[in-house]
């Protein structure tokens, strides 16, 4: 099947993002899916057949925010997280991995409830966006490794 070089976009009312993920994951591409519903906007890392981060602009979402939620740190411990961040230029998750304030495997943990919460909710959206831009050469470096297959995503959003 030849690779898809060229950036895909359309309407939920459309294309449904059950049926975009189905489709980047039957071509295994590599990219990142962008999905926007009125103010809110999801940015999908993608890489055959599996999600392997997530974005958004809602702050319950937000890494940090979840690592409190969880129990993991405190909200100072993210604001003293964040200064350092903001000095060396790292990602927030090697920042707290690195200084001991969360393992690597809490840190893979909270990373794979946010993807599959994100794409789960954003399974249920009937309308907006989606722009899938598809990337060559190697993935950009993640926090930590961690990926979920595209199918599980969906059967889960199926339940």
């Amino acid at each position: 099947m030849l690779p898809c070089r060229m950036s895909v976009r359309g309407s939920l009312k459309t294309m449904a993002v059950v049926d975009v993920l189905a489709w980047i994951e039957r071509r295994s591409l590599q990219g990142e899916l962008h999905l926007e519903r009125g103010t809110i906007q999801r940015k999908f890392a993608l890489e055959a057949g599996r999600v392997r981060g997530t974005s958004s602009n809602i702050r319950t979402e937000y890494l940090g925010q979840l690592l409190i939620n969880a129990g993991h740190i405190t909200e100072e411990t993210l604001r003293a997280a964040f200064g350092v961040r903001a000095e060396k230029g790292l990602p927030l998750g090697k920042v707290l991995t690195v200084a001991g304030l969360v393992t690597e495997a809490i840190l893979q943990d909270t990373l794979r409830t946010k993807i599959g919460e994100s794409v789960v909710d954003a399974l249920s959206w009937e309308d907006g966006t989606f722009l899938f831009e598809p990337q060559s050469g190697a993935p950009r470096s993640a926090e930590v490794e961690v990926s979920v297959a595209i199918s599980s995503l969906i059967s889960a959003g199926a339940e």
